[in-house]
């Protein structure tokens, strides 16, 4: 109901629940299980991943109860139910291969499978390349410079993100990239096809 939206609590996981794609630990399992007020999350990660770093964690802890996550950053809807067993069924689920078609999805991983070998998106040797830099997450797809491993990042990758982060600061990167890409995606995408 409207009265008991106005009184749940949404968190984020990465810095907010759990250090950024570190598994939920047993003091904030317990935290959430004392809460008074209903709960939900907000993520922009996968339910794969979600599974190993949150839900299979905050049952393993003991939780008991029901709540909702919003994954993909929101584009997909999943209730949880930790009780006895672990259930953590769709909601509304959005799929952009669905959405797109197969042409289109085609065309846009192409586009940005592409995008990395532009000479305008490369990268200092500086900057290590950690993982897979597209990442389809069904909901949407996580375009990574630096590369993102699956699950907890190893300390390699935590050094890459470091070194990325502090490029992009320096560079501008991200903002001289996106209307790049967004006009690749106009030419190759276009609204009314």
């Amino acid at each position: 109901s409207e009265k008991s939206m106005r009184a749940a609590i949404v968190f984020d996981i990465d810095n907010t629940l759990t250090p950024p794609r570190e598994a939920l630990d047993r003091d904030m399992a317990e935290r959430l299980g004392a809460l008074r007020r209903p709960f939900a999350l907000a993520a922009g990660s996968d339910l794969g991943l979600l599974m190993s770093q949150f839900f299979e964690p905050l049952h393993a802890y003991g939780y008991k109860g029901e709540f909702d996550a919003f994954i993909c950053n929101g584009a997909s809807r999943y209730r949880c139910r930790s009780a006895d067993e672990l259930d953590v069924s769709p909601v509304d689920e959005f799929s952009l291969l669905r959405h797109l078609g197969p042409e289109r999805f085609a065309a846009l991983s192409q586009l940005l499978e592409e995008l990395w070998v532009d000479p305008r998106f490369a990268l200092p040797e500086s900057v290590r390349i950690v993982g897979p830099r597209i990442i389809d997450r069904q909901a949407m797809i996580n375009i990574a410079p630096s590369g993102r491993e699956r699950g907890a990042l190893s300390a390699e990758a935590r050094a890459s993100r470091e070194q990325f982060v502090a490029f992009d600061e320096k560079t501008g990167y991200r903002a001289r990239v996106m209307p790049l890409l967004r006009a690749a995606l106009d030419q190759r995408l276009p609204d009314n096809d």
